[in-house]
């Protein structure tokens, strides 16, 4: 099952810039309280069946204000071949003990996963499966407010991480050309280098392409959210 968010014990961060303690809990929440879609760029894991047609835009929006200071939740979507699958996720909240402790999200995909399928260039929807219900733990490592980026990682026996940024910011994305480890001028600093503290010397994946503007977002905008 692809069950992203877009998303340990971890030691002090080696870092050349200044380092001020991993996130709050009210980092994490000003970070995914935007409107906005929050997109993966890139991570440094596959899941299981992508196989020659990678996953690519995958993304996470906030549904709704829970009202509750523990909770979170989301919309989630990706593309994979020539659909969107979409799903929602309830996230559960928890504050780090200290300073070097990062917050973490028990997140819990929803009973359902949506897909879309296509009439010409009228996007229909398509089917609905049963999801395999899980939990993951993610924990929000870094965030950098004024470049709208973060790393999260989770752990599955090895860590894994992955950086995640708002939409506004996707045309910085767009001007570097794709899979090139070693950039002359990076697109977000501070989080690329959290990303490789984190998990240094490993295959990274770039999931976000000029595709996620032009084909994602609008079949993504025109699905129908049924309730569970």
């Amino acid at each position: 099952m692809e069950f992203v968010i877009l998303i340990c014990t971890l030691g002090l961060a080696r870092a050349s810039f200044d380092y001020n303690g991993r996130p709050t809990l009210a980092d994490l929440k000003k970070f995914y309280g935007t409107n906005q879609l929050i997109y993966t760029w890139k991570r440094s894991f596959r899941f299981d069946g992508e196989g020659n047609s990678p996953v690519i835009c995958v993304s996470n929006q906030k549904e709704k204000d829970s009202g509750e200071e523990d909770k979170l939740y989301l919309k989630e979507a990706y593309g994979l071949g020539t659909k969107v699958y979409y799903y929602r996720v309830a996230m559960s909240l928890t504050g780090g003990n200290g300073r070097d402790d990062a917050p973490v999200m028990e997140a819990k995909p929803g009973r359902f996963k949506w897909s879309t399928s296509q009439a010409g260039m009228k996007v229909q929807e398509g089917s609905q499966s049963d999801q395999q219900i899980q939990t993951r733990k993610y924990r929000f490592e870094y965030h950098d407010s004024d470049k709208r980026c973060a790393v999260v990682t989770f752990n599955d026996g090895v860590r894994r991480c992955a950086l995640l940024f708002w939409s506004e910011k996707k045309h910085l994305v767009l001007t570097q050309a794709p899979n090139s480890r070693k950039r002359s001028t990076p697109v977000f600093p501070n989080c690329e280098r959290e990303y490789e503290n984190l998990c240094p010397n490993t295959t990274t994946y770039e999931v976000y392409t000029g595709e996620c503007g032009s084909w994602f977002e609008p079949r993504y905008r025109s699905v129908l959210w049924t309730p569970e």
